[in-house]
């Protein structure tokens, strides 16, 4: 009788939880996502006493929560995933930059190199150098060839280290300019 008791308080409790939510809820595209939410949570509510009837009270949907939890903290400590996170994010600014001199330079052909450390506890980064690899513009395809650098100076060169130092903030000491293969 305690257990129907417990279980009614909590799937009113959930109801009004629920209610409260959908009330405080503007109308627009992100409320159907947010009932499909509160849907499942009612779902695991009402159907939670059952699994414990059939599992004898082994399995308690908080100890699995928990358990999620404490995967999900130690894995946002490891090292590995760190390094991952780094190098999707140089990947990605790299991708920014090519994408920053092609706009701004008519359709130069460029490849971006980022060397740099990325410190996700304290959201901020630190690059060390850049390296822009230069492709003529009648060639589609650049290839980087770091054993073979000739570093160029032209205005296309000053104009590149110019809009990459703008935009990242960085020195233009630590921007090399390269003629790419």
């Amino acid at each position: 009788m305690d257990l129907l008791r417990s279980w009614i308080i909590s799937l009113c409790t959930t109801l009004i939880f629920m209610t409260a939510i959908e009330l405080l809820l503007p109308d627009n595209s992100t409320k159907k996502y947010v009932k499909f939410v509160l849907g499942l949570i009612l779902i695991a509510v009402i159907i939670n006493p059952f699994i414990r009837l059939f599992t004898k009270n082994t399995i308690d949907i908080n100890t699995f929560v928990a358990k999620y939890e404490n995967i999900a903290a130690s894995n946002a400590d490891n090292s590995s995933t760190t390094s991952v996170t780094e190098e999707k994010f140089f990947s990605n600014l790299e991708k920014n930059c090519v994408q920053l001199i092609k706009t701004n330079l008519s359709d130069l052909n460029c490849d971006v190199k980022i060397s740099g450390k990325l410190d996700v506890k304290a959201t901020s980064f630190d690059i060390n150098h850049i390296e822009v690899y230069v492709k003529d513009k009648k060639v589609n395809s650049t290839t980087v060839n770091s054993t073979n650098k000739q570093e160029f100076n032209s205005t296309t060169s000053k104009q590149i280290k110019s809009i990459l130092s703008k935009e990242l903030n960085i020195d233009e000491k630590k921007i090399y300019v390269y003629k790419g293969e």
